[in-house]
């Protein structure tokens, strides 16, 4: 081989060296790297999103791109301007820290049953007394409910279960049309709740009959025929007097306002 040969086929090998290097560092200067942000698969919420309930988080299968939803914590407060929630309320529906107590249990199992489920969590069955419902999750529903039962519960008994209702009061003025007992002033002879259905038979004195026919009253007679929970028709003389016997104790159950 000459020299000069061999020269100028050096020189030409260098040349395209050079440009394959110069491209390979052009492609490298447009690759984007991903924040830590982005590889965690965490999207940040907007201020508008923590203003709501559902808020965008880490997903938890990457493929659905779907967010996982969570809710604001339960904020529930006994200190209200309504009558006084006294011990046996507290006690036997909701406590400070949201858990059911065996009444407020009760209750829970038996809304969220097949029968009434639809009826008491739709988007508005108790909208009128909880602005806010349907932006809760369904357990912060729940408790809403057990919340307004226990207002509820509150207004015609103190809470007591064995509390027996009179037809008057020591002045002679009429209070019910019929003697009652219990949470919710049912009629104490069952001849007298034949007209509520078979929810409503059994024992009256029991904490169960009285919540099964508390509820089926609600569910057929209000939410089932589109009255809402607050009608001024209801069984309930609080609920028909709500603004000044409901409301000051729902306004207890923060998150729904």
């Amino acid at each position: 081989m000459k020299p000069k040969t061999f020269i100028q086929k050096l020189s030409v090998a260098l040349l395209f060296f050079a440009a394959g290097a110069a491209e390979a560092g052009s492609n490298l200067s447009q690759l984007v790297v991903p924040s830590p942000r982005a590889r965690t698969g965490v999207v940040a919420a907007s201020p508008q999103d923590r203003r709501t309930e559902a808020v965008a988080g880490p997903c938890e299968n990457c493929g659905d791109k779907k967010p996982v939803t969570r809710y604001r914590p339960t904020v529930l407060s006994f200190r209200t301007k309504g009558k006084p929630l006294g011990p046996a309320c507290r006690s036997q529906f909701i406590k400070a820290n949201g858990e059911f107590g065996a009444i407020g249990r009760k209750i829970a199992t038996l809304i969220k049953s097949p029968a009434y489920k639809d009826k008491f969590f739709s988007g508005r069955s108790l909208r009128a007394f909880c602005p806010r419902f349907s932006k809760l999750s369904e357990g912060q529903q729940t408790q809403a409910w057990v919340w307004f039962w226990m207002v509820l519960a509150n207004e015609e008994s103190t809470c007591n279960v064995h509390l027996p209702h009179k037809t008057h009061l020591p002045n002679g003025k009429r209070l019910n049309p019929k003697p009652g007992y219990g949470l919710y002033a049912a009629e104490l002879y069952p001849q007298h709740r034949n007209w509520r259905g078979k929810m409503c038979q059994g024992n009256i004195k029991t904490a169960d009959v009285q919540v099964n026919c508390a509820v089926h009253t609600m569910a057929s007679t209000q939410l089932s025929r589109k009255r809402g929970v607050r009608w001024t028709g209801s069984y309930w003389g609080p609920i028909r007097r709500a603004g000044r016997q409901i409301m000051p104790n729902m306004e207890g159950f923060k998150s729904c306002f």
